[in-house]
């Protein structure tokens, strides 16, 4: 009996696969400011089939991260449901079977996310004194 449950658990080894999605780069909305805050996540997948289904699981992950707000997202309670939806979600529209999600990195690019934040950091900085200096940088950029 012992063999026999062996054998199985082996056979059962060689059948799953994983998939590493590494740097998969999201726009998140923040519920502080309800701007677009840009995350990388690299997941570690363990499940059957996985390797043929790679533009299953990348859409996937683009589709249901994008549900996500970033806050949610970074908190211990957030990370586990999003496990358990991206579960779900590759299960009913795709029928690929997940047993494992391990989140190896999940960080915000930290940046300048809009023309208010820029304005102020270069005011701060002494670089822009009056509305004259504003629109000499804008009419540069253009």
């Amino acid at each position: 009996m012992r063999l026999f449950l062996v054998s199985i658990l082996l056979i059962s080894s060689l059948i799953a696969d994983s998939v590493d999605m590494i740097d998969f780069e999201s726009d998140l909305f923040s519920k502080d400011n309800h701007h677009l805050k840009k995350v990388v996540i690299s997941l570690h997948l363990e499940g059957k089939n996985l390797q043929e289904n790679s533009y299953a699981l990348q859409d996937s992950l683009n589709i249901l991260i994008s549900s996500y707000y970033l806050e949610d997202l970074l908190t211990s309670q957030g990370k586990e449901q999003f496990k358990k939806d991206f579960i779900n979600y590759l299960s009913n529209r795709y029928k690929v079977q997940i047993n494992n999600i391990y989140i190896i990195k999940l960080t915000r690019i930290k940046g300048i996310d809009d023309i208010d934040e820029l304005i102020q950091r270069l005011k701060s900085e002494g670089f822009l004194k009056n509305k004259q200096d504003i629109k000499k940088v804008f009419d540069n950029i253009q």
